[in-house]
């Protein structure tokens, strides 16, 4: 290889990873709102679990979400509530659709 076209070579390479750098941040901010997402369905999901224990267990369903701790839960949980009817529903201001 010469001297050229090693230069040519590298200043191709040069204007390739930019773009590369574009793609990846926009597949990171796409993985970031599904990291997100996957959060919610996680805490939706312990807190059916912990509800369906409760109930099994204690022969009556809960009456609030206070009653899961520390029991069934490790703590209260900032995206998913118990609403007055005891169905699992996203807590305010958690972004939990």
């Amino acid at each position: 290889m010469t001297r050229r076209s090693g230069a040519l070579l590298l200043a191709g390479a040069s204007l390739t990873f930019p773009a590369c750098a574009v793609i990846d941040a926009q597949t990171g901010t796409k993985a970031l709102s599904q990291a997100s997402g996957a959060a919610c369905n996680i805490a939706r999901n312990d807190m059916l679990r912990a509800i369906e224990a409760y109930t099994l267990l204690e022969r009556t369903p809960p009456k609030s979400e206070a009653d899961l701790v520390p029991g069934y839960l490790l703590g209260l949980s900032p995206l998913m509530d118990i609403d007055a009817h005891g169905n699992v529903a996203a807590a305010p201001e958690s972004g939990c659709p």
